[in-house]
């Protein structure tokens, strides 16, 4: 049976860096390829253009949903595929589609964004054990089903002025077929940094909010929003009011443990740790959180308990691994130290202070001949920088030890 028509619909701004290999990775997939250009100024359109894009100039009014409702509005496809301009969806995926397509069920289906990161901290974040190219390098992931693919019909349409979702008028609870399909996300490892769409999401989650008084999901974005722009005690207030709305919360009770950690407010951050384990006993951010809390309180048995609970439930995890190999070198065990920092190292490739506490340990172990070697390596990681030799140097003060001559000669 021949695979219906399908219609790329992305909206961009400023991403002449990332929207070429996104549209060449679903090409042999799609029919024609909608770009909704809010903006830019680096040339977005015209690489849109040389690959085929059909691209709309839309003014940006404050709302995702009407910039996406548009560029689904100059699409003709029997099929909408949303991507935004950072996302891209392998070949195995692509032929998914195209398989489902061809008996389709239903009108929507969702697919599984899976967002890089490097910060094994985040809430929700899990080790990467998948085999794909295109998840190579990568430590870790979070994973957010969404509504990606749906019938191109008046009656679907995108809903949320910010974090919008596709919705089928009528039947909002429809959260369409799922698909064993990954979207493939690399915004939160981009190298630039653009601070103005922090204060974006901002502004635009605190009217999402006066729309939707009293919707949880929504007012839990809008706290997060506060966090990540720098205001903690507007974030705070967000995290307590949802609590009091919901108070078993799991993220609102995690996101606010945190905050009063990070403000001297230990009783409450401690209580809400607590309650994040009693929800949910397996819960790595907060067995990694909490043991933080307590060891920054000198209850360093405590802080190793949780975090082997932690090695416990996943064995692998890198953050998990670098705690508590640092925790054995806090209560005396610097050789169960070294076993765990070498695993983690192992797990998260080219973190430079993994690999610096490594070769410590080595000189407290009197092991002077490879940690001598694991400093070799740290500098040619970084690029040699002053930084890291000065810090190289400190950790040989530190044990009384000589500073090789080799090491200075190494990174000039």
């Amino acid at each position: 049976m021949k695979t219906p028509s399908i219609s790329l619909c992305m909206i961009v701004k400023n991403e002449k860096n990332w929207i070429a290999t996104s549209i060449l990775s679903v090409k042999d997939l799609v029919s024609e390829v909608v770009v909704v250009d809010t903006g830019s100024s680096d040339g977005t359109p015209d690489i849109a253009r040389a690959l085929g894009a059909k691209v709309i100039h839309f003014p940006w009014v404050d709302d995702f949903s009407a910039a996406r409702n548009r560029s689904i509005a100059g699409a003709t496809g029997e099929w909408i595929l949303v991507l935004d301009a950072d996302e891209i969806i392998d070949t195995e995926g692509c032929q998914q589609i195209r398989a489902w397509l061809s008996q389709p069920v239903g009108l929507m289906a969702s697919m599984i964004q899976t967002t890089y990161s490097n910060e094994p901290h985040l809430l929700m974040w899990q080790r990467n054990n998948l085999t794909c190219e295109a998840a190579r390098n990568f430590p870790g992931y979070i994973e957010s089903p969404l509504i990606r693919l749906f019938k191109r019909r008046s009656d679907i349409c995108f809903m949320g002025r910010v974090h919008e979702g596709a919705i089928w008028k009528g039947h909002e609870e429809d959260r369409g077929v799922s698909l064993d399909v990954r979207i493939h996300h690399y915004g939160q490892v981009r190298r630039e940094v653009n601070p103005a769409k922090k204060d974006l999401y901002l502004k635009l989650g605190a009217k999402k909010v006066a729309e939707n008084p009293g919707d949880v999901n929504i007012f839990y974005d809008y706290a997060v929003a506060n966090w990540e722009a720098g205001h903690k005690p507007q974030a705070k207030e967000c995290f307590r009011i949802i609590l009091k709305i919901s108070p078993r919360h799991l993220c609102s009770n995690f996101a606010l443990a945190v905050l009063c950690a990070q403000t001297d407010e230990p009783n409450e951050a401690e209580s809400l740790f607590r309650l994040c384990l009693e929800i949910d006993p397996c819960h790595i951010s907060s067995l990694l959180y909490y043991s933080n809390f307590l060891q920054h309180q000198n209850r360093l048995p405590e802080a190793v308990t949780l975090l082997e609970k932690a090695h416990q439930i996943d064995s692998k995890h890198p953050k998990v691994l670098a705690r508590l190999g640092l925790l054995y070198r806090d209560v005396g065990l610097p050789s169960l130290a070294l076993t765990f920092l070498r695993q983690a190292a192992h797990g998260h490739p080219g973190s430079s202070q993994i690999v610096l506490n490594i070769g410590s340990i080595l000189l407290q172990l009197n092991k002077s001949d490879e940690a001598l070697k694991v400093f070799k390596d740290t500098l040619r990681m970084v690029g040699y920088q002053g930084s890291c030799r000065t810090h190289i140097e400190t950790i040989y003060r530190e044990h009384g030890v000589f500073f090789p001559q080799e090491l200075l000669q190494e990174s000039l």
